[in-house]
């Protein structure tokens, strides 16, 4: 378990392979984890059945299965609230599940408005010396960092970022650092240099079935004036989720025009610009 924190298992490849093959011969492997699913189960051995939740939801959340994903994450949230992860700024010890958590805990910071708390979270991986774990953790402390960055100095760690050698065999978190790199440019009205990175962020995303995150890709690409058959082949991921902020934010204003119609006072339209695209996004997604 140990070695899956820490991005270790392909060096414990010859001693699992090893263990799996005496298991086959003598059933003893088969019986420990029957043991174990036993313990977790009939005796709620909660670390264990948390564990084997936390490798379900990631894939079903992937897959954009959300019901699965609240189900699973709701187990788990009753087990883990009470031991938290601790606050940003601070690793804390015996929680190696913080490892995991680099990414995700800046990011949301940064979209919630608490840019302060998210640097602290950086500057307190940095001075733990994560990076040093492995290629995968290096990658993700430096674009983390890029999200709390602001103009150039974004970019330069976003590239520092993907160029950070033996990363890719770790296509998931390569796209995700790639569409955070595209939003970047994107929100910054730099349409052209945001493309590259946000389309091969859809393709991977595309491959790997993850839905949500493709959804999400989608909608930012064509927010830079991507053509649509740039996105046609991945019709399938098209729908609510994919529209941008700015894209929700005009069709809801739409919908509340078209409510008030008969009001004295209706909302002020949106631009022509922002009106087209979101017409556009809404059309793709009625026409599934």
């Amino acid at each position: 378990m140990a070695a899956v924190y820490v991005d270790r298992l392909a060096d414990c490849r010859t001693a699992l392979r090893r263990i799996l093959r005496d298991g086959r011969d003598t059933s003893a492997v088969t019986l420990e984890l029957q043991g174990l699913v036993f313990l977790s189960a009939a005796h709620r051995y909660q670390l264990l059945t948390v564990d084997y939740l936390c490798r379900r939801a990631p894939v079903a959340a992937a897959r954009g299965d959300t019901a699965t994903t609240r189900a699973l994450t709701d187990e788990m949230t009753l087990w883990a609230a009470p031991r938290r992860v601790g606050p940003a700024g601070e690793l804390a010890s015996h929680v190696p599940t913080a490892l995991f958590l680099v990414m995700d805990l800046v990011e949301a910071a940064v979209g919630t408005g608490r840019r302060t708390e998210a640097a602290a979270h950086v500057a307190a991986v940095r001075k733990a010396g994560i990076s040093a774990i492995s290629a995968r953790l290096a990658m993700t402390v430096e674009a983390a960092a890029a999200l709390t960055a602001l103009g150039p100095r974004a970019s330069e760690l976003f590239e520092r970022a993907l160029s950070t050698p033996g990363t890719d065999r770790w296509p998931l978190e390569r796209a995700r650092v790639r569409l955070a790199y595209g939003e970047h440019p994107r929100r910054a009205r730099a349409a052209a240099d945001a493309r590259p990175h946000l389309a091969d962020a859809l393709d991977t995303f595309h491959r790997l079935g993850a839905r949500p995150r493709a959804a999400r890709a989608a909608g930012e690409l064509r927010a830079t004036g991507a053509s649509a058959g740039r996105t046609a082949e991945h019709a399938d991921e098209l729908g609510p989720a994919s529209l941008t902020p700015r894209q929700r934010e005009t069709a809801q204003l739409a919908a509340s025009t078209n409510s008030s119609r008969n009001s004295a006072s209706p909302p002020e339209p949106p631009s022509a610009t922002r009106w087209k695209n979101s017409n556009d996004t809404l059309r793709t997604t009625m026409r599934q």
